[in-house]
């Protein structure tokens, strides 16, 4: 098949949407697939790019961080474009910017009959006050933009609720593909040494409230008097002075390593290394470090909420309530790292990326079928 896919970041770049244009694109590139990723030109990179097998075409929008990622100079480049790969499915990626309702609104116009794919890579929660004042607005141009798509496929049955609810997506056309993990290798050896050794890997952001990790290890150290417990911070992001502070103000700087966005085969060996990865976000549509932390064997604790709480049934993954209580979550750190729990067998929820790509592919099928 020939693929085009539409993405309103930074393919190369970290997080979640791009780890899923990155790994689909990968696995179908793989599989024969003809895949090229459209994206705006965000960070000055060369124009073109062949990149893990698929094609990366940026272009230019150099009025998109003006306008919230829309741009009226768009029209030429994405017809150009259009013409040249010839798609025979389109996949868009991301609510987040205008871009992307503005690329299924120019493609459509194009093409009324090309089976239109959208992922909303949807998050309930609003960092910027600004964001959640226009939030309601800017769902009427999701709504509307639902009207234009084939099909809708969400990561999680959290995210899929939402957006059957916030976006009156009908259910028939709408699908829940979980992401994918590299590496499926659950054999786990505990380091040598004092533990527990505690990890977050991700984004420093509010709604990811690492504060309640550093304050849950303040108990285990100060109060339980576990002096070998630590944790290990990988990331970056707007929070991390605010995170510094607090670690400082609670005398944990021994205990505490900071580190910033790490090389896949770096993150993995943090994870395999771990003794527990935590994750008390406030608000997740999938969760995919907890997805790569189990798939390694190692034991998570998460925020029972959002989607989250999907994992929580995952042999290996203990859930705490939201707001999480230090106490007890200092307590369930204690007691999982003191047992033998067993990380698996998993459900379909936790498998590679060459799986999940081989679903798309069937989803793709059955779009130019007409079977959606």
């Amino acid at each position: 098949m020939k693929l085009l896919f539409v993405n309103c970041v930074e393919t190369t770049a970290v997080g979640g949407i791009n780890t899923a244009v990155r790994e689909v694109g990968g696995a179908l590139a793989h599989r024969g697939h003809r895949v090229t990723v459209v994206q705006p030109n965000l960070h000055h990179c060369p124009p073109e790019e062949l990149y893990h097998g698929f094609r990366i075409e940026r272009v230019r929008a150099p009025l998109a961080d003006l306008l919230y990622g829309f741009d009226v100079l768009l029209r030429k480049d994405i017809a150009a474009l259009y013409r040249a790969t010839t798609p025979e499915v389109v996949h868009v990626h991301g609510i987040h910017s205008l871009f992307s309702p503005e690329a299924v609104y120019l493609i459509r116009r194009m093409d009324a009959d090309v089976p239109l794919v959208f992922s909303f890579h949807l998050d309930v929660y609003r960092e910027r006050f600004l964001g959640r004042l226009l939030w309601d607005a800017y769902k009427q141009l999701g709504k509307k933009m639902v009207g234009a798509l084939t099909h809708v496929i969400a990561f999680s049955q959290f995210e899929a609720e939402m957006i059957a609810r916030e976006f009156h997506v009908p259910h028939e056309r709408l699908s829940v593909i979980p992401h994918g993990v590299r590496v499926m290798d659950t054999r786990k050896t505990r380091a040598p040494g004092a533990g527990p050794r505690l990890l977050y890997a991700g984004h420093l952001l509010k709604r990811k409230n690492v504060q309640a990790i550093v304050e849950s290890l303040d108990v285990l150290v100060h109060r339980e008097k576990v002096p070998g417990a630590s944790l290990t911070i990988v990331g970056a992001g707007p929070e991390r002075a605010r995170i510094s502070r607090l670690i400082r103000d609670r005398g944990l700087e021994a205990h505490v390593t900071l580190k910033p966005f790490l090389a896949s085969a770096d993150l993995v060996r943090e994870m395999k290394r771990a003794d527990l990865l935590v994750l008390l976000s406030n608000s997740e549509a999938y969760g995919i470090v907890v997805a790569e932390a189990l798939a390694l064997g190692t034991p998570c604790i998460v925020a029972d909420s959002t989607a989250l709480h999907e994992f929580v049934a995952e042999p290996g993954c203990f859930g705490v309530d939201y707001p999480p209580d230090f106490q007890k979550v200092a307590r369930l750190i204690t007691e999982v790292f003191e047992s033998t729990a067993q990380v698996g067998p998993f459900s379909g929820k936790i498998r590679t990326w060459e799986a999940v790509g081989r679903a798309y592919e069937r989803l793709y099928c059955r779009c130019i079928e007409g079977d959606s």
